[in-house]
């Protein structure tokens, strides 16, 4: 069970806003005084020369591609065209950049916290997108991923532009599934700008597992048992989020900038699972209903000196999430003559119920300063410091739990230095933090304090191939140590299903790697070959194991692994076969070295794994085109699991009407064979199945306003 929890640390926040600065008058570090240059200064970390009529532009840190010759046909969301630009694949509800998970997305320096903030804005929005391969030295040590930057045009006749849209999902098994309305709006004033993106939607959506396990029991004698389970979920959601930003610039060198974010999240899943195996059968219902509030706030100012460009930063964050939770569960259990041992009385229903809250508070405040150095480059140090609160109240019923706190504390200090020596463009950095965490349960009155420290270097070189700069070759190198999910330490207990839970490890350490990588980009981008090699000490992984209370009854726990190394080999390429029809393919091959002990069973050796994409965009006629992407990932095997081939076949139409100002686009998942995986321990064997029916229609529509 892949499982995601709260980050202890300042990435907790999320919301950071980054100031993206240009300068149009001579520059003469980067120019030599003479030309009129446009440098743009990326989280005033790094220099590169942008000129909007370019639509493809390499750095030490990436690329940059331009909104106008992004490569598609029209008639999309940001989300849609990020699967088309070089590098960048859809995985899961995230992201990857050359086979590695994207740590941060940001619109306008603005942290996304969602797909959907991305669904909002509508593609010929976008100004451009800029792409790092590997995060900086100013972000904290445990981000390791790329970084996706989109930055919005300004209204061009008018003084805003937006949109609204609205969307519903069907399915012909499930009936409608997924609905949503939503929309964003961009104003300028003449010293102000103001965005704001809403979202509603309503999740109904259905979910179908099977499960089979054969596992051994000791009582008198060991005796090997098989058991099935089929759950089916039926969930009802309902998601609100609002995100406003302003941004007044008091003077030519001075601007203040505020951030509000708010989400509210209500869920009542019902899972109803029935078990069989020789002995008995149960019929188990697991209600659960839960409510999330997320409230995000941010402060920045930046003050720009016209002497040596110098950039000066100071920003302040709160976060605060409340989430209460209440499950119930009915247990009807109905044995055979034969069976062994018994939960519950024969023949009778029992219902026990759970409730529990959690609440997280953050504080964070940073600053950083930045200077031009004549003929070396800029050079940039900055610190923060942030502190972390979460509490878990006590909960009643058969699965009561004791009130658990975890409080953390993280300073951290960097500096890089950007430059350029003859043709090569290089980032050098160096962060340090510190990390506090402390955890407290009172149920057993159990107190464990884990301080880690470290100090990570990073490198980023580009080296231009001819003289235009169409072909390129990136390498870089950094340092991470990894910050400790909240949810993997707390020591509450969260039932996946009847047959089924999650449990926190308050014994966790930080894991730490070190991944280095090389991309040799062709003609500007056409054809791309990556490498990289990365590796991990103490990885947390969720090992699954056998309840002791109940022989049926399995529980995941995160360990710490000892080592895992990795190699990954990837090509692209993104082509126009014909005139109306754009194509980008990419394949993957990566290599995995394991030295772990994970359930009892120690893992050792090297796996391999592959993945394939194709993403196809036709231009059919006049402001009307589609889609078809596929992507295949085959059979693997990752330390205690075994996972079978996945497939998903997509097909998208859209229609542009009323001078492309209302875009309405169908997109079809044709076919989705979802992940599936067995699990192997030292007294038992899974295999889960999903076999919900993925097959899903969408039906949306975008009306834009202003522009």
């Amino acid at each position: 069970m892949e499982h995601h929890g709260l980050l202890i640390g300042l990435s907790l926040i999320g919301c950071g806003l980054q100031a993206h600065e240009r300068y149009s008058s001579p520059c003469s570090d980067c120019c030599g005084g003479d030309t009129v240059c446009c440098c743009m200064v990326v989280d005033n970390d790094s220099i590169l020369h942008f000129d909007s009529s370019e639509a493809f532009v390499t750095d030490a840190t990436g690329y940059i591609i331009n909104g106008s010759d992004l490569p598609l046909s029209g008639g999309k969301n940001t989300s849609e065209i990020l699967n088309f630009i070089p590098g960048v694949e859809s995985y899961g509800e995230g992201y990857t950049v050359n086979g590695l998970p994207v740590t941060e997305i940001q619109i306008n320096g603005l942290a996304v916290r969602g797909r959907e903030e991305l669904e909002a804005v509508p593609s010929d929005c976008i100004a451009t997108i800029d792409v790092d391969y590997i995060s900086g030295s100013d972000k904290n040590v445990n981000i390791a991923g790329g970084v996706i930057r989109i930055n919005l045009k300004e209204p061009e006749s008018n003084p805003y532009y937006g949109s609204l849209q609205a969307s519903a999902t069907f399915s012909p098994y499930y009936g409608a599934v997924d609905g949503h309305v939503g929309g964003m709006m961009l104003v300028k004033g003449p010293q102000w700008s103001f965005y704001n993106m809403i979202w509603l939607n309503h999740d109904c959506s259905n979910a179908e597992e099977e499960e089979e396990y054969n596992y051994t029991i000791y009582e008198k004698e060991q005796i090997t048992r098989h058991f099935y389970n089929f759950s089916s979920t039926r969930n009802d959601a309902l998601m609100v989020k609002d995100r406003f930003s302003l941004v007044y610039n008091v003077n030519d060198n001075n601007s203040i900038t505020a951030n509000m974010y708010f989400s509210n999240v209500r869920t009542c899943p019902e899972t109803i699972t029935d078990g069989y195996d020789d002995m008995s059968y149960a019929h188990t219902i697991l209600r659960k209903n839960i409510n999330e509030n997320v409230y995000l706030g941010t402060l920045k100012y930046v003050c720009s000196l016209e002497e040596n460009n110098a950039v000066f930063e100071v920003s302040a964050d709160y976060m605060h999430t409340d989430e209460n939770t209440k499950e119930m569960m009915s247990d009807f259990l109905q044995k055979s003559e034969s069976s062994v041992s018994l939960v519950h009385d024969e023949g009778k229903e029992m219902w026990t119920e759970t409730l529990w809250k959690k609440r997280t508070d953050l504080w964070s405040v940073g600053t950083s300063f930045s200077r031009q150095i004549a003929n070396v480059g800029v050079f940039k140090v900055g610190a923060s410091a942030s502190v972390v609160k979460s509490v878990v109240s006590p909960g009643y019923g058969a699965d009561a739990i004791g009130r658990t706190e975890t409080e953390g504390f993280t300073p951290f200090v960097y500096a890089t230095l950007t430059g350029k020596w003859k043709s090569v463009s290089y980032i050098l950095g160096i962060n340090s933090q510190w990390n506090r965490i402390g955890f407290y349960d009172r149920n057993k009155d159990h107190k464990d304090e884990n301080r880690q420290w470290c100090l990570n270097p990073t490198f980023q070189l580009l080296c231009p191939l001819n003289k235009d700069k169409g072909h390129a070759l990136k390498i870089a190198y950094k340092h991470t140590m990894d910050n400790i999910p909240y949810d993997a330490i707390n020591t509450e207990l969260r039932h996946y299903n009847a047959n089924s839970y999650v449990i926190g490890n308050p014994f966790l350490t930080s894991s730490k790697s070190d991944l280095a990588m090389a991309v040799l980009s062709l003609y500007r981008g056409m054809f791309r070959f990556t490498g990289y090699y990365d590796r991990a000490t103490d990885v947390i992984k969720y090992a699954t194991y056998q309840d002791s209370g109940g022989s049926d009854v399995f529980y995941t726990m995160p360990v710490n692994c000892k080592l895992i190394e990795s190699w990954g080999f990837a090509v692209e390429a993104n082509v126009a076969p014909l005139s109306f029809w754009k194509m980008k393919a990419a394949a993957m091959v990566r290599l995995m070295n394991e030295n772990a002990v994970i359930g009892g069973l120690g893992f050792y050796g090297t796996n391999q794994r592959y993945n394939l994409g194709i993403n196809n965009d036709f231009t059919l006629g006049r402001n009307f085109g589609g889609n078809v992407c596929i992507d295949i990932e085959p059979a693997f095997r990752s330390l205690d699991r075994k996972y079978h081939t996945a497939l998903n076949l997509q097909l998208g139409l859209y229609k542009m009407l009323f001078n492309n100002r209302l875009n309405l686009a169908l997109n079809i998942n044709i076919f989705n064979q979802t992940r599936n995986f067995d699990t192997e321990a030292s007294v038992f064997n899974l295999s889960h199945k999903d076999v919900t029916h993925g097959q899903r229609a969408k039906i949306s529509a975008i009306w834009k306003i202003g522009r």
